[in-house]
């Protein structure tokens, strides 16, 4: 929100989904942050549709965070709004939100960036027969993490929260993304692409005029690593309601707790160590992968029997 507000001149109203997971303390806060600014606020308790999700749900969500769902609850929580932009809350923004606001979706459902990880995955892989299976088409795939949606054309299918928790529950047998996954397939083909700079996924040392995601590296609120969002994030956050208070030995402290401690690993090291068993996994994953395709088309085909001989 901070970084958001610091960065657009224009008037901006903040929705934020949330559960009974949200202490008083922090909606405090959040109120505090707009009023700052003289921005609007509105908090919409979702506890309501969470009790709603079925385990299949549940379950497909659990490797991840259930908060990663309530993506699939904005058009009907906005029912009176016919336009939003999405962000999740790994987010940076450091640009003029007005900017991505202006885009013309030109009629489409919805205006993302191509996911720069997933269109690069190799034909008949896993991942893309996974993807394949679910309907969704990998090399037009989109990071949901940053979405303009147009809530007016959404509006037009009815319920969208049923037919999110009906796609997931039809493929909850399949490794997915679960919220990500459910927006490709469903809006497949009705998605406008923009440019990769409202969602960048790489570290960059000089990173204006764009929006950052923090998905595929450190958390800046968690890790150290010396690049660029690490230096925003802190600004925005000394700045908010959680960190303007802070002393300056508190804030030295809180960012030394944060460093690597140990004398024997370098700077990047946790990166490295990532790196290195991401590379390992990945040559499992090349050896045994025609194994687990075949199993994969096994799975799915006794999904799709049991579930026809179910309706009977």
């Amino acid at each position: 929100m901070t970084s958001i507000f610091e960065n657009t001149k224009s008037k901006v109203t903040i929705h934020i989904l949330h559960d009974d997971t949200l202490t008083e303390d922090n909606r405090k806060k959040f109120i505090r942050t707009a009023e700052k600014y003289s921005q609007g606020l509105e908090l919409h308790d979702i506890t309501e549709y969470k009790s709603t999700l079925g385990d299949d749900v549940v379950k497909a969500a659990e490797q991840w965070t259930i908060g990663c769902c309530y993506k699939m609850m904005i058009p009907d929580v906005l029912a009176a709004v016919s336009k939003v932009i999405y962000l999740d809350c790994d987010v940076l923004v450091n640009m003029d939100i007005q900017e991505l606001w202006n885009i013309d979706v030109e009629g489409r459902t919805l205006a993302a960036v191509k996911d720069v990880i997933c269109c690069k995955i190799k034909s008949f892989s896993y991942r893309d027969v996974c993807l394949r299976l679910e309907g969704c088409d990998s090399k037009n795939y989109i990071n949901s993490g940053v979405l303009i949606m147009n809530l007016a054309k959404i509006h037009e299918q009815g319920k969208f929260f049923g037919i999110a928790s009906n796609w997931l529950t039809s493929h909850s047998h399949i490794p997915i993304l679960p919220d990500q996954d459910a927006f490709n397939a469903i809006f497949r083909g009705d998605i406008k692409f923009i440019d990769a700079k409202f969602n960048i996924l790489s570290i960059q040392e000089d990173m204006p005029d764009c929006i950052i995601h923090c998905a595929w590296i450190e958390k800046p609120w968690r890790f150290l690593s010396g690049f660029a969002p690490d230096r925003i994030y802190w600004k925005m956050y000394i700045r908010s309601p959680w960190g303007e208070n802070m002393t300056r030995d508190e804030i030295i402290d809180k960012l030394a707790g944060l460093v690597q401690p140990s004398p024997y690993m370098h700077r990047h090291g946790i990166q490295c160590l990532k790196r290195i068993a991401a590379s390992t996994g990945k040559r499992v994953m090349i050896l045994f992968q025609p194994f687990m395709i075949v199993w994969l088309f096994a799975k799915d085909l006794f999904f799709r029997l049991k579930h026809k001989l179910t309706r009977r």
